[in-house]
């Protein structure tokens, strides 16, 4: 088991044991740690995200910080999710903007990117609108090695959303108090 301190410390627990049985601390000058992701197939590896729009990977096997990159934009993250695909790749969410992007943990490199916002896909301008809906909530699912699969992701107006990963022309707003015909997946 794997946990996260607010002081930025990972920490690995053995239920034998009353104690931790390894911790490692992130780098503070990164920022403040806000979302982890756990390698869920073999354990070997987590990636925390940050305020200030770093990934850090560690390898737990050997309790080593062994990558570091950072959102082009330095994006605050606020949620990081595995892949069903890649066991390399991870979905991260962001604080006060509308981007869901695809990481490989191997090459640093942003893969894919959901845009839903209405400003021009990749800009980040620099006031933030009060009417932007972050994604609070993603679960990719259907993903394989050949395939993308779907994913679903809410916010917090109440709005699901459903992206076809494979055929963008397959997405679309499951549900919305707010419906807006021209939401497209981009």
């Amino acid at each position: 088991m794997i946990g996260l301190t607010h002081h930025g410390q990972l920490l690995g627990f053995d239920t034998r044991v009353s104690r931790p049985v390894w911790n490692v601390t992130n780098p503070c000058q990164k920022g403040v740690v806000t979302s982890m992701c756990v390698d869920e197939q073999n354990g070997n590896w987590v990636v925390v995200g940050t305020e200030s729009g770093y990934f850090i990977l560690w390898d737990v096997r050997f309790e080593l910080n062994v990558n570091e990159f950072k959102h082009p934009a330095n994006l605050p993250v606020a949620h990081l999710y595995t892949s069903d695909g890649c066991r390399s790749r991870i979905f991260a969410t962001y604080l006060h903007h509308d981007e869901v992007s695809e990481w490989d943990l191997e090459t640093s490199c942003r893969t894919n990117v959901i845009w839903t916002s209405d400003t021009p896909p990749l800009s980040y301008p620099t006031q933030v609108s009060a009417d932007r809906r972050p994604i609070l909530t993603l679960c990719q699912y259907g993903g394989s090695e050949d395939s993308m699969g779907s994913i679903l992701a809410g916010d917090d107006s109440g709005t699901i959303q459903h992206w076809n990963l494979q055929s963008t022309a397959e997405s679309t707003v499951i549900s919305s108090f707010d419906f807006k015909p021209n939401s497209v997946f981009k």
